[in-house]
């Protein structure tokens, strides 16, 4: 599990993470499987699609215990021409029905690779390469590499010049696996993502069970960051002290659970994607984030209905919504909402990013949010004066007339 190391001295804080990162752990992985990289070039073109002597690799990162199609993370690395100094690390987070090869992602990911900074993408639970239709190929490339047959594994990639997920053609080598997974219609990509969201809405509550939506990817980052720091990655060229993480929509819900559960964050930006999830129930703004998981809702909506028929008919409601989120992200509208877990990334630089009227995070309760997690840090870091005490550098940007959406002004 990550340092939960504090800058602040309140307890309570401290004991919140601590929380939180007990919340998240999944059965580890087995000590003895370290991370393979499964290919690496250089040459793409840049963020601006001009030629760049930028360079890429993939990696397969162990994040839980083996026997799950999710076990393994794929990571792609983006990394700066020059590296004769340690640089900051960005990780940057795709939003639902993408991936880390998306056309958005990848093109931030060379823009921050320009700048001489490293940066990263990893694909999210049950996206991407994790679909488990892609298991075996991942497996593959454990047992090649186990078997001494180097890290290449049966996942390869296409022919230069394929079109990233996303659309737009920029000449950045996909694997099989990703064309695949952008070929297909956004219910079959996401059907396995619903199938885990329902299993986890009609399990009981242990250390097995998952929480696909934000949390395993939160601990996913975690285990990636101890990944990429190790020897067996670039540990050598990441400046520990600058490791920041951004993301859009599901992207940035995960970098802010990312930020509030590990320290090794030292800045935070997510985008389009902090909400205070129980203020949407009680202001009754819930149904615009719901309806991105129609799967779910919809499955938790069937189990509702009362076997009498002469009952009437269920619908979906607050008390409901409430329900599956406590079942399926617990204490997301308690301990670990906005309010409080945005204060538990304190003193760490914030820059939340928000579109004005966008309806699945309001902009008023993420104002709100953040208001209640300054006023936490000012009382229990004494900003109001107690000698040796940490300022905290967050802001809010609200893009006028913009709804769920990042423009390029935000992102």
């Amino acid at each position: 599990m990550a340092s939960v190391a504090m800058s602040t001295t309140c307890p309570s804080l401290q004991e919140l993470r601590e929380e939180l990162n007990q919340t998240l752990a999944r059965p580890p992985a087995d000590a003895g499987i370290v991370p393979i990289m499964t290919d690496a070039w250089g040459g793409t073109n840049g963020s601006d699609g001009a030629a760049s002597s930028i360079a890429f690799e993939r990696w397969l990162v162990p994040s839980e215990a083996a026997g799950s199609s999710q076990s393994n993370v794929p990571v792609l690395i983006a990394l700066p021409s020059t590296r004769d100094q340690q640089v900051p690390l960005v990780f940057v987070n795709h939003g639902t029905t993408r991936c880390k090869s998306d056309t958005k992602v990848v093109s931030a990911l060379s823009r921050y690779a320009e700048r001489g900074w490293v940066a990263l993408s990893f694909d999210s639970r049950y996206h991407g390469e994790r679909h488990p239709e892609f298991a075996d190929v991942i497996d593959a490339h454990f047992e090649n590499a186990g078997a001494g047959g180097g890290t290449k594994g049966g996942n390869e990639k296409v022919a230069d010049g394929a079109d990233a997920v996303g659309g737009e053609a920029t000449g950045f080598p996909l694997t099989l696996s990703e064309q695949q997974w952008g070929d297909m219609p956004a219910n079959v990509r996401l059907a396995p993502y619903y199938s885990a969201l329902i299993t986890s809405w009609r399990s009981q509550p242990s250390v097995e069970r998952e929480s696909p939506f934000i949390y395993d990817s939160a601990w996913d980052a975690s285990r990636v960051l101890d990944a990429v720091l190790s020897e067996n990655m670039h540990g050598s060229l990441i400046d520990p002290a600058r490791i920041g993480t951004t993301g859009i929509s599901l992207g940035g819900m995960i970098s802010w659970f990312s930020a509030a559960s590990d320290t090794r964050f030292s800045v935070a930006a997510p985008a389009i994607g902090v909400q205070g999830f129980q203020y949407a129930l009680d202001e009754n703004v819930w149904q615009a984030r719901v309806a991105t998981l129609s799967g779910l809702f919809d499955a938790a909506l069937q189990d509702a209905q009362p076997n009498d028929a002469t009952d009437g008919k269920k619908d979906l409601d607050s008390d409901l919504v409430g329900q599956v989120w406590d079942a399926v992200v617990p204490r997301i509208r308690t301990d670990f909402d906005a309010p409080s877990s945005l204060a538990l990334i304190a003193p760490r630089p914030l820059l939340i990013v928000n579109g004005e009227i966008d309806p699945r995070n309001p902009i008023n309760g993420v104002e709100s949010a953040v208001n209640v997690a300054k006023t936490t840090w000012s009382t229990v870091a004494g900003v109001d004066g107690t000698e040796g005490a940490e300022s905290w550098e967050v802001e809010l940007m609200s893009a006028s007339g913009v709804a769920h959406e990042v423009t390029p002004e935000m992102w």
